[in-house]
């Protein structure tokens, strides 16, 4: 009888995490999505830049604490660091430095989508 039992609490655990990666794995996912989505609209309205980059920090920094659990340091802190010269770029006025830290912005959030997906390539 403990045997079915200790089947059961495997079973429960082993769908539990399961659960849970996917549930990670969306959450990844849409984030990142969404950070593109604002991203676009920052590249693309010149007069807005500051406006949805401060969307984008907030959005980021609502999200990071989530994030924590899967992403490295070195990739979160890239992300920080591309909104932070965006930002400042903005501020600037230095459109060809600003497309650039928006393209190492997307890059960046590229990678971890790419890297939170379900894939072959993820799995080994």
């Amino acid at each position: 009888m403990s045997g079915k039992i200790s089947c059961y609490i495997a079973a429960l655990a082993l769908i539990s995490m399961l659960i849970a990666v996917f549930a990670n794995a969306v959450f990844v996912k849409n984030t990142a999505e969404h950070i593109l989505l604002l991203a676009d609209y920052a590249e693309n309205t010149a007069t807005e830049q500051l406006s949805y980059l401060s969307k984008i920090y907030n959005y980021w920094n609502e999200s990071l604490s989530l994030l924590k659990i899967s992403l490295s340091e070195e990739e979160l802190d890239k992300i920080s660091l591309a909104i932070d010269e965006a930002t400042i770029c903005a501020k600037n006025q230095d459109e060809e430095e600003y497309k650039r830290s928006m393209a190492r912005l997307r890059r960046a959030i590229e990678g971890i989508k790419k890297r939170e997906s379900f894939s072959l390539e993820n799995i080994f």
